[in-house]
């Protein structure tokens, strides 16, 4: 198979360690630096940047650079990109996902006429560029691009074949990040980030099988008052609390995305302190859907400790913002999203936005799920900081 046309066997080769170590970066981001240091080798650049942004998801932005002095590029992202002449010519003149060419866009008379040109490219000695959008699924295309010194002239079809050729893997390597980031969070099954949690949390199967737990649930099961563990399940110590603890564990299971099955129980302790008070929510968020078996999240509250407020929850379990934790406490408090966001002084299309991103972290696709979902929460309703 021919990778690139008119390279040597040698050069198809070095592309083929080149894509290896775009790979290689999904799992190690500090790499892109190298994958751009090859790239600007390729095709004779001195600057090479890649920028992968993520929407403020969990996944972590991507803004890598090779043979460029980070201080241009802060000074550009801050004022020069929105009088960047290429951008608009480039936008208009070449199909989405093909490689772009400075000199397409815009003369090199016309160019030199420009602050662009004047106040930013002349001054560090460049003068041409080329480049390529690349597509995410849901997100903002990533952008890469190469510029050149005047002395070495425009970026030409041969430089933009090798674009061209290493462009689907750049795609699906980003893509990858994105992915890798969620299945490390969820590898770590949650426990990391809960163990921040005041209370004992528990993921569990429908039969009682714990698949996870934090580090306050790992403490009480030590003590083994009231709850225990036996064979890997979840069990309430009193025979009649044990019996109603599996109907609710088979009742969450079965209630779907709609949280309304939320069950809630107190469990006596044989030590005759106060009895714990146990909830059980269905859990439906996509992120540990590698889990087959989880059905649902057990919260178990010791009466004599401060309640964790709700927006506090739902930070730390479904990594909401302040800001959307505090719009979810207000929604599930009955107020409805316009009164939402005038109490929250953002407007109504802002709120409409942190809701989408709440949507998409909880697994839940309506409203009133995700009330249900806040209401089912251990906490008050005091709104967190």
């Amino acid at each position: 198979m021919s990778w690139v046309p008119n390279l040597q066997l040698a050069d198809r080769d070095e592309l083929v360690s080149t894509i290896g170590e775009i790979y290689a970066a999904v799992e190690n981001p500090t790499l892109w630096p190298v994958v751009l240091d090859r790239i600007a080798e390729f095709v004779e650049s001195e600057n090479v940047l890649l920028f992968a942004n993520y929407n403020g998801s969990v996944a972590h932005d991507i803004h890598a650079m090779a043979r460029t002095d980070p201080n241009i590029w802060g000074a550009y992202r801050e004022h020069y990109a929105s009088i960047n002449v290429w951008t608009k010519g480039c936008d208009r003149l070449f199909p989405s996902g093909s490689v772009r060419y400075s000199q397409g866009a815009i003369s090199e008379g016309e160019l030199q006429k420009t602050e662009f040109y004047t106040d930013f490219l002349k001054p560090n000695g460049m003068a041409y560029g080329f480049g390529v959008e690349i597509a995410l699924p849901g997100k903002l295309p990533a952008l890469l691009s190469a510029l050149r010194s005047p002395r070495k002239g425009p970026f030409e079809a041969k430089e933009g074949r090798i674009l061209e050729a290493l462009l689907p893997h750049l795609q699906r390597a980003l893509q990858l990040h994105f992915e890798v980031t969620l299945l490390r969070i969820a590898n770590q099954g949650y426990e990391l980030a809960l163990d921040s949690f005041d209370r004992a949390v528990f993921g569990v199967s429908a039969k009682g099988k714990i698949l996870f737990c934090n580090q306050a649930a790992r403490q009480l099961l030590t003590e083994a008052d009231g709850l225990r563990l036996r064979d890997n399940h979840l069990e309430a110590e009193l025979p009649a609390q044990n019996t109603e603890l599996k109907f609710l564990l088979r009742q969450a299971a079965t209630s779907g995305e709609g949280f309304s099955r939320t069950g809630a129980t107190l469990i006596e302790r044989r030590s005759g302190k106060a009895a714990f008070r146990l909830t059980l929510m269905p859990f439906a968020n996509n992120l540990l859907s590698h889990i087959p078996e989880l059905t649902t999240l057990a919260f178990v509250d010791d009466p004599s400790t401060r309640p964790l407020s709700r927006a506090a929850a739902l930070r730390k379990l479904f990594h909401l913002s302040p800001t959307e934790a505090r719009l979810v406490d207000l929604l599930a408090s009955g107020a409805d999203l316009a009164e939402a966001s005038e109490r929250l002084k953002m407007s109504a299309q802002t709120a409409r936005f942190h809701l989408k991103s709440v949507f998409r972290k909880t697994g839940v696709k309506r409203q009133a799920n995700l009330v249900q979902l806040a209401l089912g929460l251990p906490g008050n309703d005091r709104s967190c900081d």
